[in-house]
């Protein structure tokens, strides 16, 4: 074993919940773990129906970074399948999972690569709450034994690296830019059809 690998497992041990956790604790575990992730969509729904242009092209260009972060996850996994915890019996499980590749975070990729490109494209306030929401999660899958700790890490690094490159070029607004427009084309003909009838 690595050492890169002991230290990953020894911070694993010390953040994993004990097997005597409380009925709340755990509760409160798999619902940080499994369900805060539904704040996502809510949030660039709402940013994206409510918002002025900036923070609608924020919010497609957000979730554009987020399906090639993703996509760079599930490669890296391909290519690293690094088994999760629970499938070599290290820690506790408190949440039922799937023995698939553990690195990096799927939920990390998506609250790091969402709160980045927000705060990238000048939304910073959401795009700092869900950041620190994403640490929040990260910590709970660890906490739930589905994790380890350089899962998140390498989470927060991937969608770094995939929001520094997008942004740069400003091809990824450019392109949200158009999704927008052409969304707006066709309600506005929808619109005109049951109008007309």
């Amino acid at each position: 074993m690595s050492w890169f690998e002991e230290i990953n497992r020894q911070f694993f041990i010390y953040l994993n919940a004990p097997a005597a956790v409380s009925p709340v604790m755990r509760a409160c575990g798999v619902l940080v773990a499994d369900w805060v992730i539904i704040i996502i969509p809510l949030v660039l729904i709402y940013l994206y129906f409510l918002g002025q242009r900036p923070q609608r092209v924020a919010a497609v260009s957000s979730v554009l970074i987020t399906l090639v972060a993703l996509a760079c996850g599930a490669l890296i996994g391909w290519l690293y399948p690094h088994p999760r915890p629970f499938a070599i019996g290290l820690g506790h499980q408190l949440v039922a999972h799937t023995a698939d590749a553990s690195f990096p975070s799927d939920h990390g990729l998506v609250f790091f690569s969402i709160g980045l490109s927000l705060y990238a494209f000048s939304v910073r306030s959401w795009g700092l709450a869900i950041t620190l929401l994403g640490v929040l999660v990260g910590w709970s899958r660890i906490s739930v034994g589905v994790h380890y700790p350089f899962d998140i890490l390498g989470a927060l690094l991937v969608s770094g690296a995939v929001v520094y490159v997008m942004q740069k070029g400003m091809a990824v607004t450019r392109l949200a830019a158009w999704i927008i427009d052409t969304a707006d084309q066709c309600q506005r003909r929808l619109l005109a059809r049951r109008a007309g009838r």
